[in-house]
């Protein structure tokens, strides 16, 4: 039997909202205005619509009441099923009692629920979970829950528990229901140098340009350290300001460091860059900075420039200062400021006399030179500095794949303060020619080309003024896209007076670079590089200067699993080489193990296959699964002096949220090795 009446909302006083119901039984007292209704009822307004198999409607207070298999709706679809509900319809307000139901990705079940005329909600003694469909198991427990539909949940005192045991405690859990999310990362760990630690990162998006990083740590060794990021974007300006900072309780000091990067276009033409580093001490990096294990910094370079660029033009201004740190002052001072440095280049264009091109350049740089790390002050305080150069190009095709491309350079250079110069000169001007002959034949290309770079002053000397004189050689060959093949040397043509030229002189051979990639089979790929000297200068003996090798098999910078192998061998390690191996396997879906290790091998009598002796240098273990609603990671790192146990907790939902979050918003442009986590 359907029935309707008016009420009037909280918000628009003066308009009657009409309310429709219906049951299998209705009766009304018409003296109270009470409809009582039972089977089946079903009650729609505008705000709301609720189902129970009892109700009672008090028309004159505006009140409702029901009970029995409750289901509510309100506008923003949110589901709630209880045993009993009350509603007054004049404001919104709603109150059901041994509630559960829906919102967002969260499922919940409460003893109490509590809608205010706004449409929040309160939940008491309340259990939540977005990937358990029986909260029986694990949940998230909070004793008062507050919800801002599609804007956020906040619980105080938030337990997460499997059943009725409580598994973390965390004093205040925020999650947005938003389409901007705040973003919450748990490092719990262990390492030599902080001893046991947490490390927190939160992240959210205050408008859709900005993203904000909060950084807060816990070291027990160390003390507590706070940090701050802003990175903003758009299409014209984009940068990065980070800071840290930490009362280091081992040395009683304030450690700190900061850094700025911005990137600004404007008037079409015109970049500003900014790259900005300062820190209290050289060791900071390596103490806390906590993205990249194996940096180290002992100096600080920061610049401005500005850059006016078109087509075939290039302008630009730049102030550039390099800090070094004293060790007996515990402060970094100005090893050496360019400022202003100004460059103006053209770049290769047709200079309109026959086929030629022509390249030129300027620049002036004032160049000062710092303090010493004892205190005093260098001889030379400020240098001015002035570079120009020009450049003729042309080519000549001499078959279908034979080319030859001559150019010369002529440059000057000039300084104002020569002393201490090697030529004592004020100005010194230089040719430069070049000459390339590029052979194609068919997959292979080869390019020979010969340079000499003569002085035009102090030029009467044994090396007649010669810098240089080389004959170069460079192919590639490429029958296919599974094979590639490099090769490059080159050849020391006489420079000094009276020598003369001998191709069987194996000392002016310039060390032999080679390399060769093999692509056998999809997801397979194996790698050799090797530099070859003829003669050592010293002993005159050849021998390897330097190879590596690799062979990697499956999907790794895809994500998926991989293993690879190599090594690296350097002539000024003697008689040693480096063995690395990583690999990574997914036992199942929600397994994943990864982890490399690099050794070093001292081996006797020149045979790297006789080893005496091994070492690690460096290894890392690294593990990820998932477990209800959430994502663990644990981590091992070590290398010598420095090991590392680190965990990272995260919900999934969290985890599935900082996925979203594109690589320019994340600092990745500014901080490459985030894109890669």
């Amino acid at each position: 039997m359907p029935h309707w009446f008016k009420t009037q909302g909280k918000a628009q006083e003066t308009l009657q909202t009409p309310i429709h119901f219906q049951s299998e039984q209705l009766r009304y007292q018409e003296k109270d205005q009470v409809i009582l209704a039972s089977g089946n009822v079903t009650v729609i307004q505008s705000s709301y619509t609720f189902h129970s198999d009892q109700a009672r409607i008090d028309i004159p207070n505006k009140k409702m009441e029901a009970w029995g298999h409750v289901r509510f709706k309100d506008l923003q679809k949110n589901e709630i099923r209880s045993q009993s509900l009350k509603y007054d319809s004049g404001d919104g307000s709603a109150q059901l009692l041994e509630a559960e139901g829906a919102f967002g990705p969260w499922l919940f079940s409460t003893k109490k629920i509590s809608r205010d005329s706004f449409g929040n909600l309160v939940l008491e003694r309340a259990r939540l979970s977005t990937c358990e469909t029986d909260l029986s198991k694990y949940h998230l427990y909070g004793y008062r829950i507050k919800v801002m539909p599609k804007k956020r949940l906040t619980v105080q005192h938030a337990l997460f528990r499997v059943g009725p045991i409580p598994v973390l405690y965390l004093p205040y859990y925020y999650y947005s229901l938003g389409e901007r999310h705040l973003s919450f990362q748990i490092f719990p760990g262990q390492n030599n140098s902080e001893g046991a630690f947490v490390r927190t990162i939160w992240g959210y998006p205050p408008t859709d340009e900005i993203y904000l990083k909060l950084y807060l740590e816990l070291l027990s060794k160390r003390g507590f350290g706070t940090g701050g990021e802003i990175n903003y974007y758009s299409d014209d300006i984009k940068g990065s300001i980070y800071g840290f900072r930490i009362r280091d309780k081992l040395n009683e000091r304030e450690r700190w460091n900061a850094r700025i990067f911005h990137r600004q276009e404007f008037l079409n033409h015109w970049l500003l860059q900014i790259n900005g580093n300062q820190m209290s001490d050289d060791s900071f990096s390596n103490d806390f900075f906590r993205e990249d294990f194996d940096r180290v910094v002992k100096e600080l370079n920061s610049s401005v420039s500005l850059t006016y660029q078109k087509k075939t033009n290039i302008f630009r201004i730049v102030s550039q200062r390099e800090d070094a740190f004293d060790s007996k002052t515990n402060e970094f001072f100005a090893n050496e400021i360019l400022t202003p440095k100004i460059e103006f280049q053209k770049t290769q264009s047709k200079l309109g006399l026959f086929s030629l091109e022509k390249i030129y350049s300027l620049s002036f740089t004032n160049r000062f030179a710092g303090q010493s790390p004892l205190g005093g002050t260098l001889t030379r305080s400020y240098r001015k500095e002035f570079n120009a150069q020009f450049s003729l190009i042309d080519h000549f095709r001499l078959l279908s794949n034979t080319n030859l491309t001559p150019k010369i350079t002529i440059q000057n250079d000039w300084i104002d303060r020569p002393q201490g110069n090697e030529l004592n000169e004020k100005s010194v001007q230089r040719v430069t020619g070049e000459t390339t002959l590029r052979q194609g034949l068919s997959s292979l290309d080869i390019d020979l080309t010969h340079k000499i770079v003569q002085r035009l002053q102090n030029n009467l000397g044994a090396d007649q003024g010669r810098e240089e004189h080389l004959l170069s050689f460079l192919s590639w060959f490429r029958p296919k896209e599974t094979l590639s093949i490099r090769l490059e040397t080159a050849f020391e043509l006489p420079r000094q007076k009276g020598e003369s030229l001998s191709f069987l002189n194996k000392s002016k051979v310039r060390p032999i670079k080679g390399e060769i990639s093999i692509f056998p089979k999809e997801n397979l790929e194996i790698f050799f590089r090797e530099e070859y000297t003829l003669s050592d200068p010293i002993t005159g003996s050849k021998h390897p200067l330097s190879s590596m090798s690799e062979i990697s098999w499956g999907q790794r910078a895809l994500g998926g699993d991989y293993f690879s192998l190599g090594t690296n061998y350097l002539s000024s390690r003697d008689h040693s080489f480096e063995l690395k191996s990583s690999a990574r396997i997914s036992p199942n879906k929600k397994w994943q193990i990864e982890g490399s290790l690099r050794n070093l091998f001292q081996y006797r009598n020149q045979n790297m296959f006789y080893i005496q002796k091994g070492e690690f240098l460096e290894k890392e273990a690294m593990v990820k699964t998932e477990w209800r609603c959430w994502n663990f990671s644990f981590i091992f790192r070590e290398r010598k002096g420095v090991y590392e146990f680190l965990f990272n907790l995260e919900l999934q939902l969290e985890r599935s949220q900082r996925d979203k979050i594109p690589v320019n918003q994340n600092g990745g442009e500014w901080y490459p090795w985030r894109s890669l986590q």
